[in-house]
This record gives structure tokens, C-alpha cells and sequence, in this order.
């Protein structure tokens, strides 16, 4: 290359270098192109204080399958009873919900055991025969009492009984265990209550029920919707006790829309949240306990599930369903008052 080319493109370059030329441009902030080196990045204030944590968004839970029932869409959840800021201290009742499916080996026996610990009453779902209950609750230890419902359901494959187990040094029942009359035979398997008190005097009204899904989502659905009805009728039963509480495995998200006359029609709100799985498999919700957040203020805000398919199986979810259940446990923790406000 001639001297004299190499010289004047030194010569261009320096003054590119210098802010001077005809190839030179004012830097723009914000505004750098990848490729152009003469644009300079904008530079954002730096927070003085640490930042919000980014909320983390969860996919939403997949519904149980049932043979011939399409899905059902989530909706939005419904509102929940307001927590207290901190928990009395004091003595407390803790109370749990499960749909065993089996309970007769001893294996399922041992493991049903290991997951109730802490509990004082236990209300199961699934319960084939009164013996099988009582052969549960000697593994509990000689202080829990037993009473199961009757048979429960139309079509002998589906027909069960629901159980309550409790602890007898900490708590009593109170009157025995009800059926709900059900006049107009909305429910395949009808609502069970019972009352409880404590030794101090602290009385409340448990109320379970297993819906049965039937064939169709309208079916399933329809006795949700039915609950309504058989709330009004288990209050009237019990005029003393506004502390009721409703437990159950209810074949929806408490978000569906078919619980909406029952939510408005008795004041209930669901203590176990949204995105607390009560389904070995699959991301399901349909366990719940449901409180009035005016009658039982005894709820101490403490609520969840236990994952015996983890803590009992190592995460063998077909092993758990296949000795136990699919379904994993719910409970709530009450406080004992001094005195009962209801």
C-alpha cells in the first residue's frame, strides 16, 4: 500500500479517537445498537433500600381425574378467613381429615398411626367395617374411643363409612354420632356430625362428608351445591354450637363455583390454602375444612397437610396409593378458651 494512503488513514483514525472528523458522533444515551461502539448504555438509579422479592408464580393445580368427567377449570379461590396475627398460647385441639381408602393390613395400620401423631380427633373416610376402626385405633394407644357411621352411599362398590377417632384424656363426644336425614336424597353419601368438648368446657360441632363424583361433572357439581341444604339442616340440629365446622373430601377446588351456595348461605371460608396439594398424584386440592370465621375464633390460623408419601413412602407415590391412599391428610389446630364465647 502507497505511504500516502497508510498516513491518511492514521490520520482519520486519531481523529475519530479525538472527538473530531467527519465519521465522529455524539454518544446518545440509551439508546447503544449491538455492534455500534459510540453509543454509551443508560445507567438507572441504584435502590437504596433492598428490593421487593419477585412474587413466584405457580402453575395452578391439575384436577383429579375421574372416569367419564371432563376436568374442571380452576377458578378463582375463594376468599379466606382472616389469620390471627399471633396464635394464643395455651392448650389446643388439633383435628384432621382423611380419605384412607385402606386400612385393614398392618401395614396401612403402622402407617396411618405414624401420620395422626400430634392429633387429638381424626375423622376418616373410607372406613369399610366397624372392626377395621377398631383395630386402627388401638394402634392410636388405649386412650383414644372410636364411633363409626352407617353405611354411607347406594351401589355396593361405593358404599363406606365414615370414622371418628379422638383421644379421650384430652377430649369427649358429646351425644353421639349423626346422619343427616337428607330428605330429598341430593347425596349419594350423606353428611355425619358429631359434637366435642373439652375439659374446660369448650364445645364444637365436626361435620364430614365424602361427595361422590357419580358419572358426570353436573353430578359432582350438584351434591357440592346440595351441601347448602344439609348446613342448614345439621345447624338446626344443633342450636347451641354455632362452632361448626365442615371437613370432607369434596371432589373440587373450594374455588368452584358450585360452592358458592353453600359460602354464602352459611358464612364458611376453607382453611387449607389453595396451593397445599391434598393429592398423592397429580396437583389436587379437594381436601379442605371449612370454619366460620365469626363462631369459631378458636382457630388458631394453623393449618396443612402431612405428606406421609414422602416422610413414610421416599416419595413412592404408587406405593402410598397402593397401601394407604392417594389422598393426603388435612388438619387445623383450635385453642382452648378458658370459656366458650358461643
Amino acid at each position: 500500500m502507497p505511504r500516502v494512503f497508510v498516513a491518511a488513514a492514521l490520520a482519520a483514525a486519531l481523529a475519530a479517537c479525538q472527538g473530531t472528523g467527519p465519521d465522529y458522533r455524539e454518544p446518545t444515551l440509551g439508546t447503544a445498537v449491538a455492534g455500534e461502539p459510540g453509543a454509551v448504555p443508560m445507567i438507572r438509579d441504584v435502590p437504596t433500600e433492598e428490593p421487593t422479592p419477585a412474587t413466584v408464580m405457580t402453575p395452578p393445580p391439575r384436577e383429579e381425574p375421574v372416569a367419564g368427567v371432563e376436568p374442571v377449570a380452576k377458578v378463582q379461590p375463594t376468599p379466606k378467613v382472616v389469620l390471627p396475627s399471633q396464635p394464643t398460647p395455651g392448650p389446643t385441639v388439633s383435628v384432621m381429615w382423611w380419605n384412607v381408602q385402606r386400612m385393614s393390613s398392618a401395614e396401612a395400620r403402622s402407617a396411618i398411626a405414624r401420620t395422626v401423631e400430634g392429633m387429638q380427633i381424626v375423622v376418616l373416610a373410607g372406613v369399610r367395617s366397624e372392626q377395621s376402626l377398631e383395630r386402627l385405633a388401638s394402634e392410636f394407644g388405649s386412650s383414644w374411643k372410636h364411633a363409626a357411621s352407617p353405611e354411607l352411599g347406594e351401589a355396593s362398590g361405593h358404599r363406606q363409612r365414615i370414622g371418628l377417632l379422638w383421644d379421650s384424656s384430652a377430649i369427649r363426644m358429646a351425644g353421639g354420632l349423626k346422619v343427616d336425614a337428607d330428605p330429598d336424597n341430593e347425596l349419594t353419601r350423606d353428611v355425619v356430625f358429631a359434637g366435642f368438648t373439652t375439659g374446660g368446657g369448650f364445645d364444637f360441632t365436626l361435620a364430614a362428608v365424602h361427595i361422590y363424583p357419580g358419572h358426570t361433572l353436573a353430578h359432582c357439581k350438584a351434591e357440592v351445591s346440595a351441601l347448602a341444604a344439609a348446613w342448614d339442616r345439621i345447624q338446626a340440629a344443633t342450636p347451641g354450637d354455632r362452632d361448626v365446622i365442615l371437613m370432607g373430601d369434596f371432589k373440587l377446588d373450594s374455588g368452584d363455583p358450585a360452592f358458592e351456595a353453600l359460602l354464602q348461605n352459611s358464612g364458611l371460608r376453607p382453611t387449607v390454602d389453595d396451593l397445599t396439594f391434598t393429592g398423592v398424584r397429580g396437583r389436587t386440592n379437594f381436601d379442605q375444612i371449612f370454619i366460620h370465621p365469626k363462631h369459631t375464633t378458636e382457630w388458631t390460623g394453623t393449618s396443612g397437610t402431612r405428606k406421609f408419601d414422602e416422610t413414610i413412602y421416599g416419595g413412592n407415590d404408587a406405593a402410598a396409593a397402593r397401601a394407604v391412599s392417594d389422598h393426603r391428610p388435612v388438619w387445623i389446630t383450635l385453642r382452648v378458651p378458658e370459656t366458650d364465647n358461643d
